[in-house]
């Protein structure tokens, strides 16, 4: 295939997965469907079959270009290095936040039921950009209070709590409001990095 030929159908990939991300931010995921998609995308619903082999795929790829925009968010609030706590919290408030203004985006991605992604999408989803951004420098500015070789257990933990807590507030199984939920997640890391 040439050149121009690819160029296109990454053009016209980019097309489909911006439009599905408009659908999914306004009206939530309940409400995409291949048709929906075709519409605003201004092409014929079948034709995203041509460029992925089946609807999750497509969701997949979509899921990936919102973590990358996540990723983006978060550095423009937040561009110095996470070396001390305070800069640390900030980074999990506004990661926090992000869902808090798009709730449909998090129900998206920790909600929805998708079937496995492909050997390359696995790959994609495994680069740990986002949470190597949210953690920084951490390993480097607590070395004396959470050991290098325990560091990446303590990291699985802070992301399982951050989660966690998200889960358990967008899951409507609570009354907690976001403020209190953000000091909950702020009191049980400054726990684990300083009495731990």
């Amino acid at each position: 295939m040439n050149s121009c030929h690819e160029k296109r159908k990454e053009e016209l990939k980019l097309k489909f997965v911006t439009a599905g991300k408009q659908i999914i931010e306004k009206d939530g995921i309940a409400s995409f469907s291949a048709r929906k998609l075709a519409e605003i995308a201004g092409y014929s619903y079948t034709s995203i079959y041509n460029y992925y082999k089946s609807l999750d795929e497509y969701l997949w790829h979509v899921s990936i270009s919102f973590i990358d925009d996540i990723e983006e968010h978060l550095k423009r609030l937040n561009p110095k290095p996470a070396l001390c706590f305070e800069e640390f919290i900030k980074r999990i408030e506004s990661y926090c936040v992000f869902f808090f203004e798009k709730p449909n985006i998090f129900e998206f991605l920790f909600f929805y039921h998708m079937d496995r992604p492909t050997c390359e999408l696995k790959e994609k989803l495994d680069e740990p950009n986002l949470w190597n951004f949210l953690m920084g420098n951490l390993s480097e500015a607590y070395s004396g209070t959470v050991s290098g070789k325990h560091f990446e257990n303590v990291a699985n933990i802070i992301i399982s709590l951050i989660h966690g807590k998200l889960l358990f507030y967008f899951s409507g199984k609570t009354d907690t409001d976001k403020d209190k939920i953000i000091d909950e997640i702020k009191e049980n890391l400054e726990f684990i990095f300083f009495k731990g």
